[in-house]
């Protein structure tokens, strides 16, 4: 019995030290301070997404094999792309490029936290987090590196087809029309490409053609402002998915606002955003359905 109690007792004292170097490991573990996009050496056009899954898991193994196990998944990509996202400590970049497997090593320089205790963004870059941003500064031109001697997208005209614009024409004599601030006429002094006799010309824009064709709504489409000298709805409404939708003729959308992102970073107008060129002139075009069983779009 006695011999028993010491062998218990000896275990013991083993588990607790195995215990204490664990947790002494874990604590003295670098700061994951770094967002990579690590793509895996397997074209994704050769695997379906269970196959490109084990391909990365494969590798995310050979990382914590052969270069450190102080990493996390955050993210991965199997259908377009193969490859995924990892949180490491920045010292372990570069080993991390040489693992089997590895294709390339991207590091994400820039991505956005909300900060916890306030409603304002930080940008955090590898160890030295800036200050919170000045949203009244044109970041997108900066990100983009945008040159100084440019003309700010004056003369030009910028299409983008996407799923909703975030404005709306005047549809009949008692519903004004509105907008965003981003698609706001431009300058009298801003050269245009596109004016609303060009774009009458080019599209039969007259009170003729609209009553002949007798399509309700269609009285806010086409020319909006200066900014914007033609927009048009091809993707409609439909309450049944899959079934091809009925045209609205009003590109805005309660469903999602990513074209208004987009054209925004593009091309805004307001006072205090700009987009990358604030002079260019939009053509925007719905081009997607929305599939509406709630009747929210009407």
């Amino acid at each position: 019995m006695k011999k028993l109690g010491l062998l218990l007792c000896a275990t013991s004292t083993l588990i607790l030290a195995a215990c204490s170097t664990a947790a002494s490991q874990l604590k003295d573990l670098p700061e994951r301070n770094q967002r990579i996009i690590v793509e895996v050496d397997r074209d994704i056009d050769t695997l379906n997404e269970e196959g490109a899954k084990k391909t990365q898991r494969a590798v995310y193994n050979n990382i914590k094999e052969t270069a450190t196990s102080n990493i996390r998944m955050i993210d991965s990509y199997s259908v377009l792309n193969n490859a995924f996202v990892l949180e490491v400590n920045s010292n372990d970049v570069e080993s991390i490029k040489s693992v089997p497997g590895v294709k390339s090593v991207t590091v994400d320089k820039i991505h956005w936290e909300r900060a916890i205790n306030d409603d304002s963004y930080v940008v955090l870059d590898g160890d030295n987090p800036t200050d919170a941003i000045d949203e009244s500064k044109n970041i997108s031109a900066e990100t983009m590196k945008m040159p100084e001697d440019n003309n700010e997208g004056e003369g030009t005209v910028v299409a983008i087809l996407d799923n909703e614009f975030h404005f709306r024409g005047k549809l009949n004599a008692t519903t004004p029309e509105w907008h965003h601030e981003v698609f706001n006429p431009l300058p009298d002094d801003v050269a245009v490409r596109f004016t609303f006799d060009t774009i009458k010309s080019a599209t039969g824009l007259n009170a003729k053609a609209r009553n002949k064709i007798k399509k309700a709504g269609e009285e806010g489409s086409e020319y909006f402002n200066s900014k914007v000298p033609f927009y048009f709805d091809y993707g409609g409404t439909s309450k049944i998915y899959g079934k091809r939708g009925t045209t609205q003729y009003d590109v805005h959308s309660e469903l999602s606002y990513h074209g208004s992102h987009v054209s925004s970073i593009t091309a805004a107008n307001a006072p205090d955003y700009k987009g990358i060129a604030p002079k260019a002139q939009l053509v925007l075009m719905k081009v997607f359905t929305d599939y509406d069983a709630k009747g929210i779009g009407e």
